[in-house]
C-alpha cells in the first residue's frame, strides 16, 4: 500500500513578504471613517480670528506690539501643526486649517502694521513742519518781533490776546530777573498728534534757555488751520478766566 504523498507548502518569496511589510504599515488607514483634526491646525485658525484684535491698536503703536503676540502665536501653531500632519502618516488632518490661520494672522499683521508704517511718515512730516514754525516762533521772540510772533497763533487765540496783551505777558516773562534774559528757543524731540477730531492738532513741549536756568518746559498745543499748522495754546499764556473767576474749563480760582 502505496503512503499518500504530502506536499510540501511553497515557500513565500522575499517579494510577496516585502509586500505584506509596506501593506501593514498603512494597513486600515484607507478605510478609516475618521481622520482626526489636528489640535494646532484648529489653534491656528482660532488664534488667526483672534487677530482681529489689531485692529485695536489701529491709532496705538504701543498696543499693536503687544497685540502682536496673538498672530504671531498663530502662525507658530499652524507651522508646528504642518509638521505634526505630515508626519501623521494620513491619520490626521489640518493643512487647510493651518494655512487659513496663517493667511489670517499675516493679512491683519500686514494691513495694520502697514497703516502704522504710513502714519509714522506723516507724523514725521507734520514734525519737520511743526518745528519750523517753533523756530520762526523763536526768532520773533529774540527780534522781540511780538506781532509776528502772535500771528503764529490761531485766529481763537489771538481774539484772547490781543497785541498789546500779548506783548505785556511775553515782556513780563522774558524780562523776569530771575531768569535772567531769553538765550533760546527750541522744539522738543516728543510730539504727540491728537487724532478723533474735526482738525488735526498736536501737542509738544518747547524749551527755553534762559541765561539762569536751562531748560524751562513749555507746553504748547498745535492746530492745523486751512493746512498750515499753527500755535493754538503756550503756557506763557495761560487760558483767560470766564467770568466768575474759573478758567475755560470750569475750574474756580
Amino acid at each position: 500500500m502505496t503512503e499518500p504523498s504530502k506536499i510540501s507548502p511553497k515557500p513565500a518569496s522575499d517579494e510577496s513578504l516585502s509586500h505584506l511589510y509596506h501593506m501593514s504599515t498603512t494597513a486600515g488607514v484607507g478605510a478609516q471613517e475618521y481622520v482626526a483634526i489636528n489640535t494646532f491646525a484648529v489653534l491656528a485658525v482660532i488664534l488667526g480670528l483672534a487677530s482681529t484684535l489689531l485692529l485695536m491698536g489701529w491709532d496705538n503703536l504701543t498696543l499693536f506690539f503687544v497685540l502682536l503676540v496673538v498672530p504671531l502665536a498663530g502662525i507658530i501653531s499652524a507651522l508646528i501643526a504642518l509638521v505634526q500632519i505630515r508626519g501623521s502618516n494620513g491619520t490626521q488632518a489640518g493643512i487647510g486649517w493651518a494655512s487659513v490661520g496663517v493667511l489670517l494672522a499675516l493679512l491683519l499683521v500686514g494691513s495694520v502694521g502697514w497703516h502704522h508704517v504710513q502714519y509714522q511718515k506723516v507724523v514725521q512730516q507734520e514734525q519737520k513742519v511743526i518745528g519750523a514754525l517753533v523756530a520762526q516762533f523763536a526768532t520773533d521772540l529774540q527780534t522781540k518781533d511780538y506781532a509776528a510772533a502772535r500771528g503764529l497763533f490761531t485766529a481763537e487765540f489771538q481774539h484772547d490776546w490781543p497785541l498789546p496783551k500779548f506783548t505785556s505777558q511775553v515782556t513780563n516773562v522774558l524780562n523776569n530777573e530771575r531768569l535772567g534774559k531769553m538765550v533760546s528757543v527750541r522744539m522738543g524731540e516728543r510730539l504727540a498728534m491728537l487724532e478723533g477730531s474735526s482738525s488735526k492738532r498736536a501737542a509738544g513741549q518747547i524749551f527755553i534757555d534762559f541765561e539762569k536756568q536751562k531748560d524751562a518746559p513749555i507746553i504748547v498745543q498745535y492746530e492745523k488751520v486751512d493746512d498750515a499748522w499753527r500755535m493754538a495754546s503756550c503756557d506763557l499764556w495761560p487760558a483767560p478766566r470766564a467770568a466768575g473767576g474759573a478758567d475755560e474749563h470750569g475750574h474756580a480760582h
